[in-house]
């Protein structure tokens, strides 16, 4: 049989990494190992890895200074013995069948990748969705890759045909054959806005062949607020620059301009979240007003509105980005006041991670 390898960054996860193990043990494709990153925890994350590897022969631990989540999985690539690799975050879990689900599925078929859906739950694993890609064909091979799949998987515009958007790097089971070869590494979280998103950009260009499983095989837990996330969407100038790096990306692997047009999506998403987090500040109205009217006069952003098509945008988009590009600043700040006070909202009643919510552009 041939190996997979599965890659759990741990990061002070002593309250879910036993749950996440025993759902990665249990998996019906029992040619594995687990690969426990533990990225320099503070509480007895460390000591439970120690104790899990006792248990399990399959099962090395590796512990490091805390770098992040990036440079823990890349720990985990370079060791890794396997055929396959699989990212499993310490504090989600996975169904039984992921593993033999995305063998069965590559499996002679000389694919590079699988992608598959999430289902999500919250903080007790009570499930509160699902986000399951469907498309019309479920192998892009050759020039469809990076010209039907990839644009799909940035943004999908007609999701009654296709819904490729993928909400992390988790959600896909990848060669690591085609990793070893081209030296494919993630970046780092503390360089990047979405590392992960970018990460996967590069990647693209060396597929030549994927599968989509319309199946949700991955459990990602909610409940748990990331501050350190929520910290850099508050840095508009960060988000600026990634959306650079992504262009310039885009143009030295020659992607089409559909994916080039496309990646604005992550960039707005990011910065109407950067509004928002900064309209619920604890300031006076008029540090708050400066704030807000820095990032909407900005240029960059102009230019990028200018280029959509705004009647294909949603009401409450359509009528902010109109705004926007009118100078309209007063109606923008109050759209992004209500806008705020909704997603807070919505936030306390479904105790929603605000970066990942963001990610998956619900």
């Amino acid at each position: 049989m041939e190996k997979v390898t599965v890659v759990v960054p741990v990061y002070n996860a002593e309250k879910y990494l036993a749950e996440c193990l025993e759902s990665i043990q249990k998996q019906t494709y029992t040619s594995i190992e687990i690969i426990l990153v533990d990225d320099g925890s503070k509480d007895s994350s460390p000591t439970l890895c120690d104790t899990l590897q006792k248990e399990d022969n399959r099962i090395k631990v590796i512990h490091k200074v805390n770098e992040g989540a990036g440079k823990s999985r890349n720990k985990g690539i370079e060791v890794a013995t396997g055929d396959y690799i699989l990212f499993v975050d310490s504090d989600d879990y996975i169904k039984p069948n992921l593993v033999e689900k995305c063998v069965n599925a590559i499996a002679g078929n000389d694919s590079a990748m699988v992608m598959f859906g999430v289902q999500h739950t919250d903080e007790v694993g009570k499930v509160i969705g699902e986000k399951i890609p469907y498309s019309d064909k479920y192998i892009f091979e050759g020039k469809e890759v990076q010209e039907e799949f990839l644009p799909e998987m940035i943004f999908s515009e007609n999701k009654k045909v296709r819904n490729l958007e993928t909400p992390a790097s988790m959600a896909n089971f990848y060669s690591l054959g085609i990793i070893r070869k081209i030296g494919w590494r993630f970046e780092s979280e503390r360089e990047y806005i979405s590392e992960d998103f970018y990460s996967r950009l590069k990647l693209y260009r060396h597929i030549n062949k994927l599968v989509v499983l319309n199946k949700a095989l991955y459990c990602y837990r909610h409940g748990h607020e990331s501050l350190s996330s929520s910290s850099r969407l508050m840095n508009y100038e960060m988000i600026r620059k990634y959306y650079n790096q992504c262009v310039s990306l885009c143009e030295k692997n020659n992607y089409n301009e559909n994916v080039l047009r496309k990646v604005s999506e992550p960039y707005l998403s990011f910065t109407i979240t950067c509004l928002k987090l900064k309209a619920r500040q604890k300031k006076n109205i008029v540090a708050k007003k400066m704030e807000l009217n820095e990032i909407l006069k900005d240029t960059q952003l102009h230019e990028v509105l200018k280029q959509r098509n705004l009647d294909n945008e949603n009401k409450a988009k359509r009528v902010l980005y109109r705004a926007i590009l009118a100078d309209n600043y007063f109606l923008a700040r109050v759209l992004i006041y209500m806008q705020a006070y909704r997603s807070k909202r919505l936030d306390e009643s479904r105790n929603f991670n605000i970066y990942r919510r963001i990610q998956l552009r619900q």
